[in-house]
């Protein structure tokens, strides 16, 4: 589950300390020492653990304490630990998706609402940056850039779209997909992709941009 063999961990709690998200620990640990001592009936925990490759997976942890019979000492802990990351991914892109339909439905800013799907987006795939782009005549306008480079946000806006101008150029030109394998140098990155949404008269009046 975290990418190692069974002899490459020590069996001990500070293995466990140290593969834990420091963001988490602390309530770990509470939930832990609040099972032992009897303040609460049982050991449930969702919590963050690294794994070996670098990325963050998401755990359910459910335990039972196990005591010595005679002075009925705590022991250990014996239980299971569960990757519930795909589904922890589900859950928050429903409560992001809510977030963003009850502000358009109450009228927040435009660019508040363009940041909150760039940063969904962002969330679920951590090595991507997102930006989204509105289209005014031929010219491509700030929508939602939360993540990019200064460069990249000065150098984009009031681009004047066409074949071969970048992913979200060509895109938005075309009204295809496009990925651009080359980016060019007002890309700020090495592989982007942009996917244009035209109204419902074909008219393409949005560019959504993915850098990896």
């Amino acid at each position: 589950m975290l990418g190692y063999e069974d002899d490459e961990l020590d069996n001990h709690i500070s293995t466990w300390k140290i593969l834990v998200h420091p963001d988490d620990k602390a309530r770990v640990l509470q939930a832990v020492n609040d099972y032992i001592d009897g303040r609460k009936h049982c050991f449930e925990v969702e919590m963050r653990m690294l794994h070996r490759e670098g990325h963050t997976i998401v755990v359910l942890s459910r335990a039972f304490l196990t005591a010595d019979n005679s002075s009925n000492k705590p022991l250990r802990l014996v239980g299971t630990h569960v990757d519930i990351t795909v589904r922890k991914h589900a859950e928050n892109y429903s409560k992001d998706t809510a977030k963003i339909l009850e502000m358009i439905a109450i009228g927040r800013p435009a660019d508040s609402i363009y940041d909150a799907i760039a940063q969904m987006y962002e969330v679920r795939h951590p090595d991507m940056r997102c930006s989204m782009l509105e289209l005014e005549g031929d010219h491509l306008l700030h929508g939602g850039v939360p993540s990019m480079p200064e460069e990249y946000c000065k150098a984009i806006n009031g681009l004047k779209i066409g074949p071969g101008v970048g992913s979200c150029g060509t895109s938005t030109y075309t009204g295809e997909r496009c990925l651009d394998l080359l980016a060019q140098p007002i890309e700020m990155g090495k592989n982007c992709y942009a996917v244009c949404t035209p109204e419902l008269n074909q008219r393409v009046e949005y560019s959504f941009q993915f850098e990896h």
